[in-house]
């Protein structure tokens, strides 16, 4: 149902929803917040993914968010909800 990867350079997000081999939605994502990537500071500054799974409304909502620096990224690609998700 899912893949979770990292460790490549550039912009370092992306996200995916693929077709898996019995017709089920497979939901990608791509985060990586190292030295290297466009416009990280500090090695990432301690950006992590959050992940709430709704069963119940069919979402799965992703965050961004450092405790290091106590702030979220904001642009689509940091923070977005998977709709419509059969669990």
């Amino acid at each position: 149902m899912f893949v979770f990867s990292g460790h490549v350079l550039n912009d370092g997000a992306g996200t995916l929803v693929s077709e898996g081999k019995y017709g089920n939605k497979v939901y990608q994502m791509l985060a990586n917040y190292q030295g290297g990537v466009e416009g990280t500071e500090k090695g990432g500054n301690g950006f992590l993914r959050t992940i709430q799974i709704d069963p119940q409304n069919s979402t799965i909502s992703v965050k961004t968010y450092s405790p290091y620096v106590d702030k979220y990224k904001t642009e689509p690609d940091q923070q977005f909800t998977f709709e419509k998700v059969k669990f």
